[in-house]
């Protein structure tokens, strides 16, 4: 047995299913291997696979951005799903390029779990790559960043979408605003609304509502959270 092939292997069933899933063959770099085998300590499994190094998968000659969604999509292990992405990033040479809906992908993955600053860092690595960063990428930063009860980190990457290019849509504003409200940050959250206004944007249902729960919370502003309740018709 050469030195090459024992640096990939992986179980039939595995082989089967990615061939059958995907329509591409792992070739001769795999041999089967029982998941109860003696592995070298170097070795660790890797989405049913034994790997050494991070080129787990023989591409097809093209890869094309949506098999790269459909095996991040399908690994629940978020390291697994990683390594996916480095092993697509190989690919490079070959023409493939991520685009926002992979990283968007393994951000999201990363986000799942908390990671947080590694997601950032993808970000970051779009940005190098001269990928599109988008704003469903960053609100959905800002809105684990909410989950877990860190407004000032909700605030700091919200700011940072200029320095990504990104243009802050009202859909930002209202979803940075509601996540202010939900973290008790009445007085940062109510400046933010009326910073909001001044830029010209126009209040809308979505942020009507988030200004209503604000103003509900405390008894000294109940009246006008009423008042702007019963405007609400002429919004639509």
């Amino acid at each position: 047995m050469s030195e090459r092939k024992k640096i990939f292997t992986a179980g039939p069933e595995d082989i089967q299913f990615f061939t059958e899933l995907y329509g591409f063959s792992f070739g001769s770099d795999f041999i089967p291997l029982r998941r109860d085998s003696n592995l070298e300590p170097e070795r660790k499994w890797v989405g049913g696979m034994v790997m050494r190094n991070k080129e787990i998968i023989k591409w097809p000659k093209q890869v094309t951005s949506s098999l790269v969604e459909q095996l991040i999509k399908s690994e629940r292990n978020v390291e697994k799903a990683v390594i996916v992405f480095d092993s697509a990033t190989a690919e490079y040479a070959n023409g493939f390029r991520h685009d926002h809906k992979t990283y968007g992908l393994i951000v999201s993955k990363l986000l799942s779990v908390n990671q947080f600053r590694r997601a950032e860092d993808f970000v970051d690595r779009m940005r190098k790559e001269d990928c599109r960063v988008t704003e469903e990428i960053l609100l959905s930063i800002c809105r684990a960043y909410g989950r877990v009860h860190k407004p000032h980190d909700v605030m700091r990457i919200f700011q940072k979408m200029k320095e990504y290019e990104c243009e802050p849509t009202l859909k930002a504003y209202v979803t940075v605003f509601s996540i202010l409200v939900d973290e008790n940050q009445l007085k940062v959250a109510l400046r933010f609304y009326r910073y909001m206004r001044q830029l010209g944007f126009p209040p809308n249902v979505a942020s009507l509502n988030v200004l209503i729960k604000a103003l509900s919370k405390n008894s000294g502003t109940m009246d006008s959270a009423i008042r702007i309740f019963r405007e609400m018709p002429n919004h639509g």
